[in-house]
């Protein structure tokens, strides 16, 4: 499957990630304390967070599948 993967995929899903992760403080900012909406919206945002600390882990094993790159 690696090889199928262009080069810039996951520079492309780290924005992609950024900007959802970006609004999502956003609108936890403008969301009351208490408000259902807020918890739902700070689970998003920690899912977020989560997928990008787990980027650089994929980045390096895509990286071992396909010799040659740097």
């Amino acid at each position: 499957m690696a090889d199928t993967l262009e080069p810039d995929l996951i520079h492309r899903f780290k924005n992609k990630v950024a900007v959802a992760e970006g609004f999502c403080r956003l609108l936890i900012e403008d969301l009351e304390p208490g408000d259902v909406r807020r918890e739902d919206a700070q689970r998003i945002h920690e899912a977020l967070q989560q997928m990008q600390a787990m980027l650089p882990a994929l980045q390096a094993e895509l990286k071992q599948g396909r010799p040659g790159r740097e």
